[in-house]
């Protein structure tokens, strides 16, 4: 379902505030929005008049953990329903990851951009030049969908990406290292070829919630689109073969340099710090599309309350539903809002009888390919409440941390299971 008809039901269902006013792309919108965040106001926050562009703005899309559930329903289930609902012979992430990209792979067709509906620009400046805070070095898209494909391929990858404006035609995009988009540049790079993207501002928000889901190589975000939405889904494609999606609010079209390196500048993110400069690879803008009142998405990008943190921890939620089925003894994973961008993860498992039996457990969960990912992994048993954060942290901060061969060196691992098995006597709580 296209952005704007989630916004207009939204508003009949009293769900939107209308800030009617004008206010300024340059840290007055994100402050407002941030203030709202931190009010725990729980409506999406439409800003109509933005100064020096036509198009409106909305904030807080995901305000909420019952926000992101309702936007990711589908007749009347949720996400989490129909992962539970998936066939039994399901049983791991790959085999989600070849599931949805057999049942719900996108349904591409070449399609211009119909002029009816969109008009082209001459400047990116034409959108909303939005600044978050007042150390960022530049106005930035902070929920843009950015396409890529590899050279030579059809699978088509999807992320989202800090995307800075720094010309009226030029973009830095800062992708992770290691990520699927960042090596498709590096193998760009190296033949001296120029990189073709697509990106698109305003788009269905499952779209969105794909683009960021944690899925394994042979995944696909389109594909995975799909089964949010219980269908494949319809996607115009340009010459490359790359998306226009349709509904979309914002369509760019563009390429990256192979080898144009710009210092991006210096911008608040989750830390509660700013980052460093760095070098970041330069995306030419050929052809921007604007529906001719188009409504832009944004999130503040900051300290906690914000929609990533909310996000994070919705993603590390619905990914429970999948490891418990690979694995049986583990109960719950649960990743605090403040942390879900490292991410420190708590995973919970039935009581182990043996000391030979953990480990198995033990090794299992570290090498597994998503938990062993995180940043720090804090182990507990079924006698943990692991929705008590202050307990997990007395509990586990009072005892010796034992040390394992992990994966990679930088995965913290504290094991709140292992007393069991050294002679220690756990003083039983009565209150």
């Amino acid at each position: 379902m296209p952005l704007r008809e989630h916004i207009h039901q939204l508003s009949k269902l009293g769900d939107v505030a209308h800030i009617r006013h004008e206010v300024d792309a340059d840290i007055d919108l994100s402050t407002q929005a941030y203030r709202r965040m931190c009010a725990r106001a729980t409506e999406l926050t439409w800003f109509h008049h933005v100064k020096d562009t036509t198009c409106s703005v909305i904030a807080n899309l995901f305000a909420t953990t019952e926000k992101i559930e309702q936007l990711l329903s589908n007749a009347g289930l949720s996400l989490a329903q129909r992962l539970n609902a998936l066939p039994l012979h399901i049983l791991t992430w790959t085999d989600f990851s070849a599931y949805v990209r057999a049942e719900y792979a996108e349904v591409a067709a070449h399609h211009d951009v119909d002029t009816t509906v969109y008009a082209e620009l001459g400047s990116l400046y034409e959108l909303p030049m939005v600044r978050y805070w007042e150390g960022d070095s530049h106005p930035y898209f902070s929920l843009a969908t950015l396409f890529s494909q590899a050279r030579g391929a059809v699978e088509t990858n999807a992320g989202i990406y800090r995307l800075a404006t720094v010309g009226p035609r030029t973009l830095t995009v800062n992708w992770r290292a290691g990520s699927r988009a960042y090596t498709v540049w590096q193998d760009y790079a190296s033949q001296a070829e120029r990189m073709p993207v697509t990106i698109a501002l305003g788009v269905d928000p499952a779209l969105t919630f794909a683009s960021m889901f944690p899925l394994p190589e042979s995944g696909s975000e389109l594909s995975f689109w799909g089964f949010i939405r219980a269908q494949p889904q319809q996607v115009d494609t340009n010459s490359y073969g790359l998306p226009l999606p349709q509904g979309a609010e914002v369509l760019l079209q563009g390429y990256v340099e192979p080898s144009q390196l710009l210092h991006e500048g210096s911008y608040a993110n989750h830390t509660g710090f700013y980052t460093q400069s760095d070098l970041c690879p330069v995306i030419h803008i050929e052809k921007i599309h604007m529906h001719y009142d188009a409504i832009v998405p944004v999130t503040v990008v900051g300290p906690p309350p914000t929609e990533s943190a909310l996000l994070g921890a919705q993603v590390w939620s619905l990914l429970t539903v999948l490891l418990r089925r690979e694995c049986p003894f583990i109960l719950a994973v649960v990743c605090p809002q403040e942390t879900s961008h490292l991410p420190v993860v708590i995973v919970q498992v039935s009581t182990p009888n043996t000391e030979q039996i953990w480990g198995l457990w033990r090794n299992t969960i570290l090498n597994h390919s998503i938990l062993g990912r995180t940043h720090t992994l804090i182990l507990v048993d079924e006698a943990t409440d692991c929705a008590d954060f202050r307990h997990i942290y007395w509990h586990c901060m009072n005892q010796e941390v034992a040390c394992y061969s992990v994966p990679r060196p930088s995965l913290r691992v504290i094991d709140g299971v292992c007393w069991r098995f050294n002679g220690r006597k756990k003083v039983e709580r009565t209150c």
